[in-house]
């Protein structure tokens, strides 16, 4: 009627075995798809800082070169009052 015992248990671990295989290729795949979602948010965050850097390097060089020029434009007026108060003076 019924198979003998041992063949039971071996049938029934060999089903068990197969479920708790799936179970951890289903876990594996859940883990592989949360790592590639926090991956691509990740990539997101350091593309918004790149960015981020990117445009304040260049509005900190506009900056230089705003200063650089107002410092020529100050020299030279102070350069023309030193000029015109020497002419005054001779």
């Amino acid at each position: 009627m019924f198979p003998p015992v041992c063949c039971r248990v071996s049938v029934c671990s060999q089903v068990l075995k197969t479920i708790l295989d799936k179970i951890e290729r289903e876990e594996k795949k859940e883990q592989k798809q949360a790592r590639r979602a926090e991956s691509a948010e990740e990539r997101q965050k350091r593309l918004a800082v790149s960015r981020s850097q990117h445009v304040l390097y260049k509005h900190k060089e506009a900056l230089k070169r705003e200063i650089q020029r107002k410092r020529q434009l100050n020299e030279q007026a102070m350069q023309m009052e030193i000029q015109v108060s020497i002419l005054k003076n001779n």
